[in-house]
């Protein structure tokens, strides 16, 4: 028998896959469609970081349709947490970040915008999940990570 507990109410994505990142560049995460699930939170890992002045800053970007062109960011008050503390650099590396979504929009993706890389070197591993809750169907079977 399902139970409301947190196993069986939320849904576990992949948000951004497992990668390096040595550039200065836009990294566009899994486009997720949020489909029945009103509460959203992006948990992002950020490895070592390489580089002292590199930054690995976490945006938040939604859209109406699943066309990567059509996504922007993310207003800061649809934003749960404080979107200017979301980021990587060294005194923080080896450590985890989140951002929750509370918007209407149908599908979003987490972002990493990286400065200050050198020559290949900056975070050596990032990689981020979505655990979505408050679904309009509860309980539901969970799709594995």
């Amino acid at each position: 028998m399902a139970q409301k507990d947190l196993h069986n109410i939320t849904k576990k994505q992949i948000a951004l896959t497992l990668q390096k990142i040595g550039t200065d560049t836009t990294t566009n995460g899994v486009i997720i469609d949020r489909i029945f699930f009103s509460s959203n939170e992006f948990i992002i890992f950020g490895g070592d970081v390489t580089v002292a002045l590199f930054k690995a800053l976490l945006v938040l970007q939604h859209s109406d349709t699943d066309d990567t062109n059509d996504f922007v960011n993310v207003p800061d008050e649809l934003v749960l947490g404080d979107p200017s503390l979301a980021f990587f650099v060294q005194a923080n590396e080896d450590s985890l970040i989140s951002l929750g979504y509370i918007g209407d929009k149908r599908f979003i993706r987490a972002t990493i915008v990286s400065t200050d890389a050198d020559t290949g070197d900056g975070i050596e591993d990032i990689f981020g999940i979505l655990v979505s809750d408050n679904a309009h169907h509860v309980p539901f079977a969970p799709i594995p990570v």
